[in-house]
């Protein structure tokens, strides 16, 4: 699968930076330059030995690459600075590995990649957001087609759609909190440990309180509903 084949390749991988590219996007001309010079002012900010990571909108497209909206933020109502803060990032992932550009440091911190993590660019992002700084880019700098076959996708929320795999989607959050929370016991402050525990554990107003919430009502209705 995705998740697995990506992280033996990040294993194997000894470059300072690195990027995951998934076979049917597109990446625009400037994505690893602007990528890469995002990347070093972070690291010119707090030091190279601090886990970075960047990433950045997407142009949603057809197979045909032409464009059916020219941002997926705007189209998933995806909020990028949620990445600043792992309290709502534990429901929600809003960066597309395809997007991501990050620096050794990281990588040596957040592999390997435990299998109760949901994917692994989920995983790298939670990572960042704990163990150092991230940053985005406002433009889009991939083509990211929808072509039927997409192991992770675009698509618009509907409950109805999305209620067979609901229960399934939070399970896989609420076991991937708790693999954090062992992982990076140590690193993490006292508000993303509860955080990460009452979202584990299932406790729901704990969960609100600590700011475990997703970007809208109705997704925060079908989520809160299925937690147990």
């Amino acid at each position: 699968g995705a998740k697995n084949s990506f992280a033996a390749l990040l294993a194997a991988s000894v470059a300072p930076y690195v990027a995951c590219g998934d076979q049917d996007d597109v990446w625009l001309p400037f994505k690893l330059q602007d990528s890469l010079a995002a990347l070093q002012a972070l690291e010119a900010s707090h030091g190279a030995n601090r886990p970075c990571l960047v990433f950045s909108d997407l142009v949603v497209v057809d197979a045909q690459l032409q464009a059916i909206a020219p941002s997926f933020w705007s189209y998933e109502h995806v909020q990028p600075q949620i990445a600043q803060y792992l309290s709502p990032l534990l429901t929600q992932n809003v960066a597309p590995g395809c997007t991501m550009l990050m620096n050794r440091a990281l990588l040596q911190q957040a592999l390997p990649i435990p299998s109760e993590a949901k994917m692994h660019d989920y995983w790298l992002l939670l990572s960042a957001c704990v163990l150092g700084n991230v940053s985005w880019l406002e433009r889009a700098s991939v083509y990211y087609r929808q072509h039927g076959g997409n192991q992770v996708g675009a698509k618009r929320f509907s409950i109805l759609r999305s209620l067979p795999r609901l229960r399934a989607e939070v399970v896989a959050r609420q076991q991937q909190a708790a693999v954090l929370l062992v992982r990076y016991a140590e690193r993490l402050s006292p508000t993303q440990r509860e955080a990460c525990e009452a979202l584990a554990q299932g406790r729901r107003l704990a969960m609100w309180r600590a700011g475990v919430k997703k970007n809208t009502l109705l997704k925060n209705v079908g989520f809160y509903g299925l937690v147990r």
